[in-house]
């Protein structure tokens, strides 16, 4: 059965629909990393954003494409609504993308991190106050980056990953972070960055971090909070976090499982 085209709507961050699509074509046409960009960032707003979709409309995730803008490295982010259960090796539930939302969207656009960004020269205290299965260790987050970095510089291999599905509980584990942070109060949250990364199973991926505002730059956060067991359960408070790109949630990448996406590479059922 042929999918059917969509003309309209909007982005989870508020980019009209024949816009995003020239982007992420732009990346498929293109699929090396020629560009040194290779970390964005959003405010918080975007998150909150997020988690109003999920209220309102009722979005299971975000599926975040790679795409390129005029030549450079950027993402579009898409949200997504629970679609059929598929049979593969294993049961699979599809995550359909979804451009009609009902809110008003702010638009946020992709900005791209110069220095001083941090994780490429991290020095990792060792410390991990993290237990869920979506964060992984600073130094592994550190060798990732790089590895992308170093596989993709002046190089024509190309990026063989095109899109990573997350759920919206992920969001919400960030946003629990950034009002930790908040409470805190020594620190300004101000809001997340994605690196481009590459894993030692060889995919790429994306890495997130939360970060505070330091004079004119956004800083990755990596403190550990002690949430008030009282409010939230502080398993949710983050350190390092990680989805798709990583051994436990390869299922989410594509090509690896692209039923539901809009851009591909692959040919969908």
């Amino acid at each position: 059965m042929k999918k059917q085209r969509l003309t309209r709507g909007y982005t989870m961050n508020g980019i009209p629909f024949g816009e995003a699509e020239k982007m992420v074509l732009e990346f498929l046409d293109n699929r090396n990393s020629s560009h040194t960009t290779t970390s964005i960032w959003f405010p918080t707003a975007f998150v909150s954003q997020i988690l109003t979709a999920v209220e309102k409309d009722g979005i299971d995730g975000v599926r975040f494409y790679f795409a390129k803008d005029q030549l450079k490295n950027t993402v579009v982010p898409v949200a997504t609504k629970e679609g059929a259960n598929m049979s593969t090796r294993h049961q699979r539930q599809v995550h359909i993308d979804f451009f009609e939302l009902s809110e008003t969207l702010t638009r946020f656009n992709a900005e791209a991190s110069y220095k001083p960004v941090g994780l490429y020269d991290m020095k990792c205290s060792g410390e991990n106050c993290d237990t869920t299965a979506s964060s992984i260790p600073c130094t592994t987050a550190v060798e990732w980056a790089k590895s992308f970095k170093r596989d993709h510089a002046d190089s024509d291999e190309i990026i063989n990953t095109t899109s990573v599905w997350y759920p919206f509980s992920f969001f919400e584990r960030l946003a629990y972070k950034l009002d930790a942070a908040a409470r805190d109060g020594k620190l300004k949250p101000d809001g997340i960055r994605l690196y481009f990364i590459r894993n030692k199973q060889h995919r790429d991926g994306f890495v997130f971090f939360t970060t505070h505002e330091e004079g004119n730059f956004h800083i990755d956060d990596v403190k550990c909070y002690n949430a008030d067991p009282n409010n939230v359960d502080p398993r949710l408070f983050l350190k390092f976090i990680t989805v798709g790109g990583t051994p436990d949630d390869r299922g989410e990448e594509c090509p690896i499982f692209c039923p539901g996406t809009t851009w591909s590479d692959c040919e969908l059922p």
